[in-house]
């Protein structure tokens, strides 16, 4: 594939992941496309400060709570993987019905996808992968 330069607004990236077959017990290996929007530097570094602010918060309290069984933990608001993949999945291809008729993107999919915790953690990993690529430490 060729190098662009300037500036790129989506990428198509493949989610793999094993979820459960028809008997409710064999693992069958899935996959879709997600299309995802490439946000800018900026962006991109303010989500990451806002997630290591999350976890050395957290552990902060966590702490507290260590030294103390009676204090009432006040974890921060952070469900930063529903925000960050409902900003920027821009499309879904690959994912059928029942009938095996493919399901046209919509929000409504993506929030059935989310359901799944398998689809979604690989959903995930594929967001920080292109995001993050090297990681967000969780706290000092």
């Amino acid at each position: 594939m060729a190098f662009v330069i300037g500036k790129i607004d989506s990428v198509r990236k493949k989610v793999t992941f094993e979820d459960f077959g028809d008997d409710g017990k064999k693992a069958v290996k899935s996959d879709f496309i997600a299309i995802l929007k490439v946000q800018d530097a900026e962006v991109t570094a303010q989500r990451k400060k806002d997630i290591q602010d999350f976890w050395t918060e957290s552990r902060r309290e966590l702490k507290k709570l260590e030294k103390d069984e009676n204090y009432e933990v006040e974890l921060p608001e952070g469900a930063f993987d529903e925000k960050f993949l409902t900003e920027d999945v821009i499309g879904l291809e690959g994912i059928l019905d029942a009938d095996k008729n493919e399901i046209e993107f919509s929000e409504d999919l993506l929030s059935q996808v989310l359901l799944n915790r398998r689809a979604r953690a690989a959903l995930m990993k594929v967001w920080n992968d292109l995001n993050f690529q090297d990681g967000v430490k969780k706290g000092n």
